[in-house]
Parts: structure tokens; C-alpha cells; sequence
């Protein structure tokens, strides 16, 4: 069950888990032990992150060869009367396509095989870096528990949670209200285009 204390420390709501919330007294350097820790774990898991993102980019290059290939292959196509040299080019091209295919068949395969094997430790830093902002969440707010938060959020409360030592630097700065929640704004559309990247993947 949530806190159910709600002191305003601060006047700007701050949305999450589908309500508006106002931030605790939070001592810099608490702050800071949650960021440190959070840092040191992403470290941990920097370099299998590096390669799989690196076996993903190699997908979508072999997939922007193939794309480009099709619209010069359309182009011809389209065309009435298309010279000797556009009609060897299109043959020539889609051997080229046949060849790319495979090699994106491969490259797909090695990048589930890649996450496949780190499934388990990636699953553990996610739940250990889920715990980490939970916590510092519960820190910085009277009126939400870690175990709320780690129950509740979803994709948009925890892009906000990830940002929230900006949003609180700003209210202690005197920013205006209307300036921060469009900051969050951004920041929480910025979360919904990586989802549907993601999803496109």
C-alpha cells in the first residue's frame, strides 16, 4: 500500500503511476548513491550491450542494402522502354538480393542466439536496475512505495523515473512549472518512439 502522505516540497506534479506527485526533501548526496549505483551496474552490463547492439546494427545494414537494391530494381521497372545496361543491372541485383537474404537470415539468427545466451543476465540487471530507481523513487517522493513502483509502472513511469534527478535539479532551480512538464513531455515521447522502434525490430 502507497505512503499516505503527500507534503509538497516543491509545487510542480511530477505524473507517475497515473497520478500527480510532489517531490520530498531529497539530500544531494542520496541522490547521488542511487546514480553511482546505477552507473557501476550499467558498466557491468555496458560491453554485452555493445555487442548485441552491434549484431543488430549489422541486421540493419544488410536490410538497407536490400532496400536500396528494391528501389533501384522499382525504378527500372517502371520504365517503358529500359536500356540493355538498366535491364543487366536489375539482374545483376537481384542475385545480389538473393545473397543479401541469406546473409540477413544469418545475421537475425546470430543476434537471437546472442540474446538467447544472455537472456538470464539480462533479466537480472533489468530487475536490479528496476530496483535501484524503485528505491530512489521512494526516496524522493512521501507518497510512493518501491514496491508500489516496481508493481505499477509502465514504460512511460519509468522513462520519468530514469530522468528524475533533472526534474528535481529543475524545481530546486526555481524553473517554471510549464517549462518541466514539457521536459517530461519530450522526454516521455522519447520513450514511446523507442518502444515502437523496438516493436519494429
Amino acid at each position: 500500500m502507497a505512503k499516505k502522505t503527500n507534503n509538497k516540497f516543491t509545487e510542480t506534479p511530477i505524473p507517475l503511476l497515473g497520478g500527480e506527485h510532489y517531490f520530498n526533501r531529497c539530500p544531494v548526496e542520496t541522490l547521488t548513491v542511487f546514480d553511482k549505483k546505477l552507473v557501476e551496474l550499467m558498466n557491468d552490463f555496458d560491453p554485452i550491450e555493445k555487442e548485441s547492439n552491434k549484431l543488430v546494427e549489422e541486421v540493419e545494414l544488410i536490410q538497407n542494402k536490400i532496400d536500396t537494391l528494391n528501389k533501384k530494381i522499382e525504378l527500372i521497372d517502371k520504365k517503358e522502354a529500359p536500356t540493355d545496361e538498366e535491364l543487366n543491372f536489375s539482374i545483376s541485383a537481384l542475385d545480389k538480393q538473393e545473397k543479401l537474404y541469406d546473409d540477413l537470415k544469418k545475421a537475425r539468427l546470430a543476434v537471437e542466439a546472442y540474446d538467447e545466451e544472455n537472456r538470464d543476465v539480462a533479466e537480472r540487471f533489468k530487475k536490479e536496475a528496476d530496483r535501484i530507481v524503485a528505491e530512489k523513487i521512494e526516496a524522493m517522493f512521501t507518497d510512493i512505495t518501491a514496491e508500489d513502483f516496481l508493481k505499477e509502472y509502465d514504460a512511460i513511469d519509468m522513462r520519468i523515473a530514469q530522468n528524475i534527478s533533472k526534474y528535481y535539479e529543475m524545481c530546486m532551480l526555481g524553473e517554471r512549472e510549464a517549462v518541466i512538464q514539457r521536459e517530461i513531455i519530450k522526454d516521455s515521447n522519447s520513450s514511446r518512439a523507442r518502444e515502437a522502434e523496438f516493436q519494429r525490430r
